[in-house]
């Protein structure tokens, strides 16, 4: 059962996409009422595959509406002429993994995947090999065998513009982070860096600027490498900040 609470800006929207259905108009109404609404918890699109043949119970009809399998919803939606695809210029986009988005969030994802995948196969730029070297033997010690996984994220994440290090809890991830941020201050040309700590809550940024304080003391580095980096940590929304006319 879908229980959602349809705010005002949902039923107009919904209204709005869906003009000029001839058929299934409650089922079309209700889908793009759950994208606008999904848009207002922070998600950027509705899968269908996770509401089709369920019933969602609508504010003001005393009968829940069962929703079709997920091949009816899509066959459905094609019908709206506010309807297209990944690459056209429509309200709604629809991808070919049943995914359904409002235009500016299909754009914004698709973007964000664009200049991730461009950076994932982009070298960094010039890195000093002699003093990468000295660096990695002083903060990870010398690993003949290359089965240091800590010391082999940090050199690839040096060598590369984008990197994602990812573990269970406890695998040392805030402590390979922060060993980074040394090696890329030894690095010539280091002192000029912007950096800048995010993390999704505020909860959690409060507790990685405390490990992050805690761990660059014990950095095997100048002091001067210790004190640029940075302490403070944000949120990630706080990070990009607002977008002018979004």
């Amino acid at each position: 059962m879908i229980d959602f609470i349809e705010r005002p800006i949902d039923r107009q929207a919904a209204a709005f996409l869906c003009r000029g259905a001839k058929e299934d108009v409650g089922i079309l109404r209700t889908v793009v009422s759950l994208l606008s609404q999904a848009v207002g918890q922070g998600h950027v699109c509705l899968d269908l595959e996770e509401i089709a043949g369920q019933f969602a119970r609508i504010p003001g009809e005393d009968e829940p509406l069962r929703l079709p399998d997920t091949a009816s919803l899509i066959a459905a939606l094609r019908s709206l002429p506010t309807l297209g695809g990944p690459g056209e210029h429509r309200p709604l986009i629809l991808d070919d993994a049943g995914r359904l988005y409002l235009y500016r969030y299909f754009r914004y994802e698709a973007l964000l995947a664009d200049a991730i995948r461009t950076r994932a196969v982009s070298e960094s730029g010039e890195v000093d090999e002699t003093a990468l070297t000295d660096s990695l033997d002083r903060y990870f010690g010398s690993d003949e065998s290359g089965e240091d996984c800590q010391r082999q994220a940090a050199l690839m994440a040096l060598r590369r513009r984008f990197s994602v290090i990812s573990g269970v809890p406890g695998t040392g991830k805030t402590t390979t982070v922060v060993r980074i941020l040394g090696l890329l201050l030894e690095q010539p040309g280091g002192e000029r860096l912007r950096i800048a700590m995010a993390a999704p809550t505020g909860k959690a940024a409060a507790r990685l600027a405390s490990s992050i304080a805690s761990l660059r003391d014990t950095l095997p580095c100048a002091d001067e490498v210790k004190h640029a980096v940075p302490s403070q940590v944000t949120t990630i929304h706080r990070l990009l900040g607002t977008l002018p006319g979004s």
